[in-house]
């Protein structure tokens, strides 16, 4: 009981931005969780999320590669698939992406295995993602593809899934007709859930498509949007 009240606490004075009290009271909660392998792995979970936000890469990664052993040993695959995620995450961030996708696919399998619908929607997406920026646009549609049969309309995934089915047409299809008006739907559907950095992503990927057919102040003009979206969302 120890270990998980200070656990919630750690999570908490983190989300608020207090990160070192967060850092104390999750290192406090690494102590006392040795005899209760669940509770420690989330422990593990929580200390790696937080070397991650504030950059400190091999920790977070030692972390969750710690927190993966403890939850292999005792069978807990739902967990499993969010330790796997991080990792996915984390190499992501340091631009290891074929390392990423190596991990969400592995992530993928564990949430499959759980029938967890909620993480399996989310992996196709950050999985997609990881694709397209490795010019896998074949196996990026057919993931996407998949997650059309089982993502929820109402899902923040469905969006980003839009986004990048809008990539798709514009740089493998060179139809930017509909392109440009997946990009549209795509940031109504975040402006109207008020996720400023879902509209963010996806005017970077709108950026990114001008920059590609070398259309520079078009280009220009959607990264500046994105940087205020992302300003407003509270990330930068």
């Amino acid at each position: 009981l120890e270990a998980r009240a200070l656990l919630l606490q750690g999570r908490v004075l983190a989300r608020m931005g207090r990160r070192e009290e967060g850092l104390q009271s999750l290192s406090k909660a690494l102590e006392t969780s040795e005899q209760f392998p669940g509770a420690r792995s989330q422990v593990l979970d929580a200390l790696a999320r937080l070397f991650t936000e504030t950059n400190r890469t091999a920790l977070a990664t030692l972390y969750f590669k710690r927190s993966l052993e403890l939850k292999k040993e005792i069978g807990d695959k739902m967990g499993e698939a969010i330790s796997l995620q991080g990792l996915a995450l984390q190499y992501s961030q340091l631009g290891e992406t074929k390392q990423a996708i190596s991990y969400y696919k592995k992530s993928l399998k564990c949430h499959q295995q759980a029938d967890n619908h909620p993480g399996i929607t989310n992996v196709f997406s950050r999985l997609t993602a990881a694709l397209l920026q490795t010019m896998d646009y074949e196996q990026a549609e057919s993931l996407l593809d998949q997650a059309k049969k089982i993502t929820e309309v109402t899902s923040p995934s469905y969006a980003h899934n839009l986004g990048m089915e809008a990539e798709l047409q514009w740089i493998k299809y060179k139809n930017q007709d509909a392109a440009n008006s997946l990009f549209k739907k795509t940031i109504n559907l975040f402006r109207k859930s008020g996720d400023y950095y879902g509209i963010g992503i996806a005017q970077l990927r709108w950026g990114r498509c001008y920059q590609h057919n070398q259309l520079s102040q078009k280009a220009a003009s959607c990264f500046k949007r994105a940087i205020t979206s992302f300003e407003k969302a509270g990330v930068i």
